[in-house]
């Protein structure tokens, strides 16, 4: 998906009423959750706390 792609579809969640995480940050790659960055790790420990979370329900 290209980034326009997806604030579109987190437009159309949004206006449907869809509870939406959305992070996006300014001059990373897509990717920058795998680099040793400190953006990075901000985003690994909050990927890793949704997919604990999702796990408990």
């Amino acid at each position: 998906m290209l980034t326009t792609d997806s604030r579109e579809l987190l437009r159309r969640a949004r206006a449907d009423g869809v509870d939406v995480e959305f992070h996006e940050e300014a001059g990373l790659p897509h990717g920058y959750p795998l680099l040793p960055v400190p953006e990075g790790r901000v985003a690994r420990d909050r990927i890793v706390d949704l997919v604990r979370a999702a796990a408990e329900l």
